[in-house]
């Protein structure tokens, strides 16, 4: 059993597992829905070097605000659906946006030396 580094609970349990060779884990505290890597820094993953500073309690965990709501779409999202996840900037039938294929690249436009 692994120690949460956050809140020293025994409740951990792993999400998931590298694909090819086993060579991390990513673990997840069921008491304080901390999560980590096996790979991270020691500071991350280990209780004895987690910063003081960030560490919970029973009590700070009970006395912690709730996670805020997950505000509505912005008007008009809805109607226009979401981009493709598969093909950034692309509409659900899988043609450039209109935004998209009017931006220019990052740096386009960029001439050296001036401001």
């Amino acid at each position: 059993m692994t120690t949460c580094p956050r809140c020293p609970a025994d409740q951990t349990f792993r999400v998931a597992t590298a694909p090819v060779g086993a060579v991390w884990e990513v673990r997840q505290c069921g008491r304080c829905w901390y999560t980590w890597r096996s790979t991270e820094p020691a500071a991350r993953r280990d209780p004895g070097h987690f910063p003081a500073d960030f560490r919970m309690s029973p009590q700070t965990i009970a006395e912690a605000p709730q996670m805020p709501a997950v505000p509505p779409l912005a008007p008009g999202v809805a109607e226009r659906g979401l981009p493709s996840s598969s093909s950034p900037g692309a509409d659900p039938s899988g043609k450039p946006s209109p935004e998209r294929a009017e931006r220019p690249a990052p740096g386009a436009g960029h001439q050296e030396g001036r401001s």
